[in-house]
């Protein structure tokens, strides 16, 4: 039962993260189409897309996917994850060795990167389509100039990589409290259910 407990605790931690971070791309994306107009207005009315919007929104896309470089900050909130699976390892069973949970550490976080990698290259090509999408049916060709040209001066650049160069250490501590509160989630779930009379094999 321990071992099935600190698997699954480890497994929902891992899953967590990543959501997260697929998360975090979006919000670094829209943050950097709007960061030159703070103030909010309504939501703009879908109208038809025409070529030229979808060749505006096309090259948008594409400039601040290759800004943001998915897979490079991947590879920076992956050199993280084994301190915080070996913490919550530690923590789920004390009585187990050092290398034991060193072991189980080197695993998940190799595991976490192959995962994230694979729904990376599955997730982003849709994402991507959505947002052009979005972009396209939603901002006249004037608007979209004006974000792209935003998006490919100076300043913009510098706030894509300040965001991501500082990403594992923002995301960090997210991840530890996560893998800290998963025990305790997991039980409150459990005693929800069994509230209602649903009881979950052990």
């Amino acid at each position: 039962m321990k071992k099935l407990t600190i698997c699954t605790n480890i497994r929902a931690n891992l899953k967590s993260s990543i959501v997260v971070g697929l998360a975090f791309i979006v919000a670094v994306w829209t943050t950097t189409s709007y960061a030159q107009n703070p103030v909010a207005s309504a939501p703009a009315q879908a109208i038809p897309a025409d070529e030229e919007r979808i060749t505006l929104a096309r090259q948008l896309s594409d400039e601040m996917l290759q800004q943001m470089n998915v897979s490079k900050m991947f590879d920076g909130m992956t050199s993280n994850m084994k301190a915080i699976f070996l913490e919550a390892s530690s923590k789920q069973d004390p009585t187990k060795s050092a290398e034991y949970h060193d072991k189980v550490a080197t695993i998940v976080a190799r595991e976490s990167a192959t995962l994230q990698k694979e729904l990376t290259d599955k997730m982003m090509p849709k994402m991507a389509a959505a947002i052009r999408n979005l972009y396209a049916t939603r901002f006249t060709a004037d608007e979209l100039r004006t974000i792209l040209a935003y998006t490919r001066s100076p300043v913009a650049k510098k706030q894509v990589q300040v965001t991501l160069a500082e990403l594992p250490a923002l995301m960090s501590p997210m991840f530890s409290e996560m893998a800290a509160e998963a025990p305790k989630m997991s039980q409150r779930l459990r005693s929800a259910l069994e509230r209602e009379g649903i009881v979950l094999k052990r």
